[in-house]
């Protein structure tokens, strides 16, 4: 072939990629927006969650409850108050509304949704 050929050929190729240029799915700063934007509606969804909630209060009333332990017995009791919690959160995620009143998973108030939660957790480690 003749070196002319293969010029207008890459020029048509070059003259081509012109014409059609490749759109970028995405620039660094959109896709950073984007995945913000992404991390605050799933930290917002899990924030007013009525099972993360109920988690975050129950690891508290179980950090009370274990800092009033002594010491020589904190690891076995912190393991049967782990066990508790676990058991409860499996149950509220069945139906909490049969464990805790419509009012407090309506607004999540914290103070009626911990003393729900601690009378929950008291029946479900006293079931054991």
């Amino acid at each position: 072939m003749d070196v002319a050929v293969y010029y207008d050929m890459c020029s048509a190729v070059v003259d081509a990629a012109f014409e059609n240029p490749v759109v970028a799915l995405s620039t660094e700063a959109t896709a950073k927006s984007s995945a913000d934007e992404m991390k605050a509606k799933s930290r917002s969804a899990c924030a007013s969650s009525v099972l993360h909630q109920c988690d975050k209060m129950l690891r508290k009333i179980l950090g009370k409850v274990i800092q009033e332990t002594a010491a020589s017995e904190r690891e076995k009791e912190a393991a049967r108050l782990n066990e508790a919690r676990l058991k409860l959160l499996r149950e509220l995620r069945l139906d909490f509304s049969k464990l805790l009143p419509p009012e407090v998973v309506a607004d999540l108030n914290t103070e009626a949704l911990e003393e729900a939660l601690t009378k929950q957790f008291e029946l479900t480690l006293n079931s054991d």
